[in-house]
C-alpha cells in the first residue's frame, strides 16, 4: 500500500513536468521613447531603434507561467548624418532571460526580465517590465506587448575622449513596444 501510494505521488508530481510545453516567439520592437537624465528625452522620431527578437522558453501546464530566454539585435535606422543613410548602425546584442505570466482565459499576459546588453562593450544590465496581448489561432498566437526598461548596473567606457559612465536606477528609461508570432509546442 505504501509503495502504491508512493508511485502514485511521484506520478501526480511528474505529470505537469511531462506536460510542460516550449514556446517560440519571432517579433520585432521599437524604442518609442527614452529619458536620460543628463540628455532629456528622444522619441521614436530622433532616433529610430529597431530590434528583431527571438525567444525560446518553457510553459508549464494551461500555460500560466513560462520560463523565457530572449536574444534582440538592435539597429539604429535614422543616424544623425541625414545625408548619408547608408549609416544605419547595429547598436548590440541583448539577452534577456525572463518569465512571463500569463491569465488562463483572457488574452493578456505580464512578463519580468533581465536585459543584459552583452556587446558592445559596456556590459549592462535592466529591470524589464512588460505587458502584452497575445490572441490565439489555430497554429500561433499574434502579441504585440509594451515595455519599460531601467538600469540595474553596468560598466563604463570612453568614447572619443569622453568617459561615460555606469547607469544608475533613476539616471535612464526606455519605453518600447513590439509585435509578432509566437508558437507553442
Amino acid at each position: 500500500m505504501k509503495l502504491a501510494l508512493a508511485a502514485l505521488l511521484a506520478a501526480l508530481v511528474a505529470a505537469p513536468a511531462a506536460h510542460a510545453g516550449a514556446k517560440l516567439r519571432v517579433g520585432a520592437e521599437a524604442v518609442l521613447g527614452s529619458h536620460d537624465k543628463n540628455t532629456g528625452w528622444t522619441s521614436l522620431t530622433d532616433r529610430f531603434l529597431v530590434s528583431p527578437n527571438l525567444m525560446v522558453g518553457f510553459t508549464t501546464p494551461l500555460d500560466i507561467l513560462s520560463v523565457d530566454l530572449e536574444v534582440s539585435e538592435q539597429f539604429l535606422t535614422n543616424p544623425g548624418n541625414r545625408a548619408d543613410l547608408s549609416q544605419a548602425s547595429r547598436q548590440g546584442t541583448t539577452l534577456r532571460p525572463g518569465i512571463t505570466l500569463s491569465a488562463p482565459l483572457i488574452p493578456i499576459y505580464a512578463r519580468a526580465a533581465i536585459p543584459i546588453h552583452i556587446e558592445p562593450s559596456p556590459v549592462q544590465t535592466y529591470a524589464r517590465v512588460g505587458a502584452g496581448l497575445a490572441f490565439n489561432f489555430v497554429a500561433a498566437s499574434v502579441y504585440i506587448e509594451a515595455d519599460a526598461d531601467f538600469p540595474l548596473a553596468g560598466g563604463s567606457t570612453t568614447i572619443n575622449g569622453v568617459t561615460v559612465s555606469a547607469p544608475d536606477a533613476f539616471s535612464q528609461q526606455i519605453f518600447s513596444a513590439g509585435a509578432g508570432l509566437q508558437f507553442l509546442f
